[in-house]
């Protein structure tokens, strides 16, 4: 450009122009790329692209471009391009409305991104000019150089700054007009061709355009329909109203639903339902309007129909004898009930109009005389809505309702509702039970005659099971004569040489302290040896060892006490008050070996220390017996046990509870528990006596005794004794 002027430039310029103005709009795109040659040989470049930016200004593509003989096309690589790709490029843009680079191998660190693109494309130098709206791009023209590099002087690019302005604005103008041009035939296309029928009116009523549909069903040809008012095709009636809902249509820019009877050139009356959306200009005027119709002639006919067919049922369901009630099939929703079923329950209008199906059963649940059943074969029919059942209803007021109810399905299969009948038998079974009168009345003569018999057999009965109760009892207290003889003869055996180790300890303790003082003088004490330890290592365990013989043989003495307590044989008629915390602490020394093997945890939780009258050894028994279940019952190392025993000051009882962590018992086991010769415990010897003998002890002393337990957690076992009066 160095040799044309700006007269020059500009008389080029309107001559383009001029020639694009003149392009058709299906040759648009040829247009634009003639312009941008001619614009390319006039400026002496290798090629000039018109780049457009999408209206959410994140995609740049290249339309158009033109490329010098010999000069490769790169329109491939240059579509739909991230904005965000090149931030420095369209900062240039928006701050300048130009980007000249005379040398693309120059560009700075900022334009990396920039740079790699364009020495991709094989570009040296180029200018690019924008049009910009509002700080932002709406597209640009690149004059580029591939073959030598270009340097524009300052005059050149304003004046092409003017040129791609004006330039990407016409082509902007143009590609509108041209998409508007698309848009309208392919709408225009869409209603004509639309099944459905369509007219469009204007501010006053008037029919502007319909399509083939709406002409095929009113029966008139398009000349007759465009021009004439709508009105003059309605009904007479609808016709007075029309002006009123028009004005009432426009003012409210949309429509829906509006039902209008149009007279067909036949003479039959089609009912439309009308919707419809009003267009207007940018000062709010009325331009026309568009409106789809529905032809709803065969709904309205078949919704007559429906209407008969329904009043038709209603009459037939309100002179039913039997109380009717439709609800949903799960149950929530009352669809229908007639006045009869009302009736025999007594609704509340309140609740009937309410239509809620749980709350009218909450109503009925209170006249039914069972009402725990009623409330379970709701619930069943609701979870099976498939079911049929057929089954009597009997109310606190000694009236009986026959009821049978069953599913209602639609053609597919489909469960939609649930219908049930309730019929007044009361007059029935009253009559019924008159006769099971009679036949009751014989029976109880004939039991009569029995009853002697049946009294003897009872009688007898009795005796045998007191009979075998008393054997129980005289087994039970022999074994436990023979236990306590043996406990006592043990306890004898072990107490005299126990006696001896407890006397000769503080002797043993003298003679060690004498021997110490005597060898400690000694120079030599350290190198003797006594029982292969040297003199220092029997300074240090001796104590220890004396220390350990005490303890346990005062524990020895302790247990051999503890077993003539418990052989004694105290009279049940005179119980002696007995501390429940100080039985327990007995019950864990005796198990405390088992303990220890299986590493379990006890924790104690005794408030107070409650007492209750009774035999010292049975409570104890019982307690032993509780605690070993519990110890059998929970894994090693990780198991535990806790105690607890504390007054009930509501019951004046004492309440003594085991609880465990161990494996919980299933309700089969649990309900068999205390059973005679019952056990889980085969393998391991068990014989089913253990909690049967603790029960009965209990059961002897007036106690209680309860076990509660959740299978693979947990396990209580609670004690309830009358406690001792407070003295």
């Amino acid at each position: 450009m160095e040799n044309k002027d700006m007269n020059e430039f500009a008389s080029f310029i309107n001559s383009i122009l001029d020639d694009f103005n003149m392009v058709n709009l299906s040759d648009l795109d040829q247009g634009i790329e003639r312009v941008l040659g001619e614009l390319g040989n006039f400026v002496g470049v290798d090629g000039v692209y018109l780049f457009l930016v999408d209206e959410k200004r994140q995609i740049m593509t290249n339309t158009n471009q033109w490329r010098a003989a010999g000069i490769a096309p790169r329109k491939d690589n240059l579509q739909e391009l991230p904005v965000a790709m090149f931030p420095w490029w369209m900062g240039k843009l928006v701050e300048n409305g130009h980007i000249h680079i005379p040398q693309v191998a120059v560009l700075p660190t900022e334009a990396l991104s920039e740079k790699r693109f364009l020495q991709d494309q094989g570009i040296c130098s180029l200018l690019a000019v924008s049009l910009n709206k509002n700080d932002h791009v709406l597209g640009f023209v690149v004059f580029d150089a591939v073959t030598e590099e270009v340097q524009w002087q300052e005059k050149d690019i304003i004046l092409l700054k003017i040129a791609a302005s004006v330039f990407i604005s016409n082509v902007l103008r143009s590609r509108r007009e041209k998409k508007q041009a698309i848009l309208e035939n392919k709408f225009s296309l869409l209603y004509n061709e639309a099944p459905l029928p369509y007219h469009s009116l204007d501010s006053n009523g008037n029919i502007l355009f319909v399509n083939n549909e709406y002409v095929k069903i009113l029966g008139y040809e398009k000349d007759e329909l465009i021009g004439s008012w709508f009105g003059d095709f309605l009904t007479a009636e609808a016709r007075e109203t029309f002006p009123a809902i028009y004005k009432q249509f426009l003012a409210a820019g949309e429509a829906s639903g509006i039902v209008w009877p149009v007279v067909a050139k036949s003479g039959v009356t089609i009912v439309f339902s009308l919707h419809g959306k009003v267009i207007c200009d940018s000062n709010g005027k009325v331009l026309h309007t568009h409106c789809i119709l529905q032809n709803i002639s065969e709904q309205k006919r078949a919704e007559a129909k429906l209407e008969f067919t329904t009043k038709l049922l209603e009459t037939q369901l309100e002179s039913s004898l039997d109380g009717i009630l439709v609800i949903t099939g799960e149950g929530k929703k009352i669809l229908l009930c007639n006045q009869r079923f009302i009736d025999m329950w007594g609704l509340p209008a309140h609740l009937v109009e309410a239509g809620d199906d749980e709350q009218c059963r909450l109503f009925a649940e209170k006249q039914v005389a069972d009402p725990i059943f009623f409330k379970k074969q709701a619930a069943m029919l609701i979870s099976n809505p498939e079911m049929h059942i057929q089954d009597e209803i009997v109310l606190r007021d000694g009236r009986v309702f026959s009821f049978f109810s069953s599913p209602l399905t639609v053609n597919n299969g489909k469960i939609e509702a649930r219908i049930s009948f309730f019929r007044d038998v009361t007059k029935e079974k009253k009559a019924t039970e008159i006769l099971q009168s009679h036949k009751r009345k014989l029976e109880k003569k004939v039991f009569e005659k029995n009853q002697n018999l049946q009294k003897t057999i009872a009688a007898l009965h009795q005796e045998f099971l007191e009979r075998k109760e008393l054997e129980a009892k005289a087994l039970r207290s022999a074994q436990l004569s023979a236990l306590g003889t043996l406990s006592a003869g043990v306890a004898h055996e072990i107490s005299n040489p126990n006696s001896l180790i407890i006397l000769n300890i503080p002797l043993l303790r003298d003679i060690f302290n004498d021997m110490l003082q005597q060898f400690s003088s000694l120079d030599n004490a350290k190198q003797i040896q006594f029982g292969g330890l040297q003199y220092d290592e029997v300074l240090e365990i001796t104590p220890g060892l004396l220390d350990g013989i005490a303890q346990g043989a005062e524990r020895i003495d302790f247990i051999v006490r503890h077993l003539r307590d418990f052989s004694r044989q105290d009279d049940d008629d005179f119980p002696v008050t007995v501390s429940i915390n100080k039985l327990a602490d007995n019950a864990l020394l005796f198990l405390s070996s088992l303990l220890k093997k299986k590493r379990i945890k006890v924790t104690k939780k005794f408030t107070g220390n409650p007492s209750v009258p009774a035999n010292e050894a049975k409570v104890e028994q019982v307690l032993i017996n509780l605690i070993k279940n519990s110890i059998e019952a929970v894994s090693d190392s990780d198991g535990e046990i806790v105690l607890v025993c504390q007054n009930d000051e509501g019951q004046h009882d004492v309440v003594f509870e085991v609880r465990d962590n161990g494996c919980g018992m299933a309700p089969g086991t649990l309900e068999r528990l205390c059973e005679p010769f019952f056990t889980t415990k085969q393998k391991e010897g068990g014989c089913g006596l253990g909690l049967w003998s603790s029960y009965s002890l209990v059961k002897e002393m007036k106690g209680e005794l309860l076990f509660t337990s959740t299978e693979g957690e947990e396990t209580v076992a609670s004690l309830r004794m009358k406690r001792s009066p407070v003295k």
